[in-house]
């Protein structure tokens, strides 16, 4: 065998994102993620939930956010939605990670306006490892039925190099 034959095979987006961006039309190039990153371009995407239903938040890697104060700004009561309902629905379509992507579920979204002062976002894939590179403007083109904030209130910037550690409303779409 020849040392090609024996090397690993690099891991890629999963299908249903490479499916979902291509009938979206947007271009993107997988990217290795790696410490060297710049992390105000990597997108961090989390689900809240509360009694109105779930939402979609989109901000910088390099920032934390302030449940308490989004509460006061948005007057809504958001918690993350639980790890296991998470995994499950992640799990539907073979997703170890949520995407950055506010066309990829039914929820509504809301992003830090910031995030498109980038020329380009680093966005999880799905897969651990994997980001998709996206340009701004095809980002804000996924952007159209999501709310822009300058939640930045809610926003704490860190360090660049620290690391980060069944309801039909949030179901992924495909």
């Amino acid at each position: 065998m020849t040392d090609a034959a024996l090397a690993p095979e690099l891991p890629h987006a999963p299908s249903v994102i490479r499916m979902l961006l291509g009938k979206l039309g947007i271009a993107y190039e997988e990217v290795l993620d790696h410490h060297g990153l710049n992390p105000a371009r990597k997108v961090q995407a989390v689900l809240l939930d509360d009694a109105v239903g779930t939402l979609m938040v989109l901000f910088a890697q390099n920032q934390l956010l302030d449940l308490n104060r989004l509460t006061e700004l948005t007057g809504r009561r958001l918690t993350a939605v639980p790890t296991e309902r998470l995994e499950k629905m992640l799990g539907k379509h073979s997703l170890s990670l949520l995407p950055g992507l506010p066309s990829l579920t039914t929820s509504p979204c809301l992003y830090e306006e910031s995030l498109l002062r980038e020329p380009s976002l680093l966005v999880n894939s799905g897969e651990p490892g994997v980001l998709l590179e996206i340009s701004s403007e095809a980002f804000k083109s996924m952007l159209s039925k999501a709310s822009a904030a300058n939640f930045g209130e809610a926003l704490t910037s860190i360090r660049p190099n620290l690391d980060r550690p069944d309801d039909d409303r949030e179901e992924i779409t495909q």
